[in-house]
């Protein structure tokens, strides 16, 4: 399985990615058109599940990338927004008197999303079956084997991103190329897991 270094370097490699990326950064910027940032996110994921080399995905067949990024929205939504919504509204009633600590409830669902989001279009991908995206359990279970190689690129995005929102203008970029880079980085530690489990039942 490729390191974070080596995913991030051949992203850079490509002649292009500048481009590339300053079009990513831009369509983050404007609402529905982000949609299409997502599309990207959903082929890198496939990259890594395939077992392909990284590559940014070229910004064409507008029509399919869409549709691609409403599915990743989808399984975002169940496993990103809604952990860290629910985890705010818990955060609420705390407020008053325990300050910046009543905002811990969120913690949990801002270090999962990008992994469960990640492993549900995982799922999907394997048959192009929703469902098998709501399959938690077995979800959890390889995050669960993964935990350990998931800690480092996930707590780059966020800090990554982090960067971003303190240096404003750059957040939308500095989201993109992180999630680009992550996105391939994820599916290609679910797909080892998942041959590893492979191997180890034909003993």
């Amino acid at each position: 399985m490729p390191t974070l270094d080596q995913v991030s370097k051949r992203v850079f490699s490509d002649s292009s990615w500048p481009v590339k990326c300053l079009i990513g950064g831009l369509l983050c910027l404007v609402p529905i058109a982000n949609v299409w940032v997502l599309g990207v996110f959903f082929r890198l994921v496939d990259q890594g599940r395939r077992g392909e080399v990284v590559h940014l995905p070229d910004w064409d067949d507008w029509g399919r990338l869409f549709v691609e990024g409403l599915q990743y929205l989808l399984i975002m939504i169940v496993y990103g927004v809604c952990p860290i919504f629910v985890g705010w509204m818990i955060s609420i009633p705390f407020g008053h008197f325990l300050g910046p600590l009543a905002r811990l409830p969120v913690v949990p669902g801002i270090l999962l999303a990008a992994p469960l989001t990640a492993v549900g279009v995982y799922a999907f991908q394997r048959n192009d079956e929703l469902r098998e995206a709501f399959q938690i359990k077995g979800l959890l279970s390889m995050l669960h084997v993964a935990r350990t190689r998931l800690v480092a690129p996930t707590l780059a995005f966020l800090g990554t991103v982090a960067v971003g929102w303190v240096a404003l203008p750059l957040l939308p970029f500095a989201f993109f190329v992180a999630g680009a880079v992550v996105s391939y980085f994820y599916g290609a530690a679910f797909r080892e897991i998942e041959l590893a489990a492979r191997r180890a039942n034909e003993f």
